[in-house]
């Protein structure tokens, strides 16, 4: 029996071969043959992103901009409503959002090596006309 199989990543291929002699037996994988194959565009792109944020960041301008893209790459919040700010190698992040659960997800998708804290002065809006609706259900309720 021969096994031909291709990975993008020299990783995915550790991975593979430990696998395969942890279920197949040394025997069985004697004629196994891994061909690395080339990545895709796709990939590469990832992988380079990937590198970006494993390197540690030397200044504010490029932690700054890092913090900038991460929070770009989040759906969960209103990009236009969030300003970032570096000093010292503190991100202090500034705005507003509509919920709370947003302005933690804005904190939670920064992961910049190099970076010795994040300051979250996010606040939430409070919208007036959803208190009173509310209030109003639950008096209409009882």
């Amino acid at each position: 029996m021969s096994l031909n199989l291709e990975f993008p990543k020299h990783s995915q291929e550790n991975i593979a071969w430990q696998a395969m002699h942890r279920y197949a037996g040394k025997k069985a994988i004697e004629k196994a043959q891994i061909i690395p194959s080339t990545p895709s565009k796709e990939l590469q792109v990832i992988e380079k992103e990937e590198q970006e944020n494993t390197q540690v960041m030397k200044n504010d301008k490029e932690i700054a901009s890092a913090a900038k893209k991460a929070l770009r790459r989040n759906i969960d919040i209103c990009i236009n409503d969030i300003k970032v700010k570096v000093k010292a190698g503190w991100i202090t992040l500034y705005g507003e959002q509509n919920w709370n659960y947003q302005r933690e997800s804005a904190r939670n998708c920064i992961h910049i090596k190099g970076v010795k804290g994040i300051i979250n002065n996010i606040s939430v809006k409070s919208n007036k006309n959803m208190i009173l609706a509310f209030m109003w259900e639950n008096l209409a309720i009882q």
